[in-house]
């Protein structure tokens, strides 16, 4: 498995590039990196790093983090990384 699949989620958008990258991930038998919206200074993620769990999206957006969950059940959790970059 070396190809990966990069999507931005979040936004207007977010939903259908989540919902492609998940269908094109699968489809490829790659990897899964999904980038969230930029943490601004003062978020509750600010403190974490790198890469985030369940629990710290919960914490933002509930509806995205059970999405990345069935992401993860649907391809493998292994497959499947969240960043949130600080900006």
């Amino acid at each position: 498995m070396g190809r990966s699949i990069a999507a931005g989620i979040g936004g207007n958008s977010g939903w259908r590039a989540l919902t492609w990258a998940v269908n094109e991930a699968e489809r490829n038998s790659a990897r899964l990196v999904l980038l969230l919206y930029v943490r601004p200074p003062g978020s509750p993620l600010d403190p974490l790093a790198g890469e985030l769990g369940p629990a710290e999206l919960e914490l933002v957006d509930p509806p995205l983090a059970r999405a990345v969950v069935r992401a993860r059940s649907r391809l493998g959790g292994h497959r499947v990384a969240l960043l949130a970059p600080r900006g």
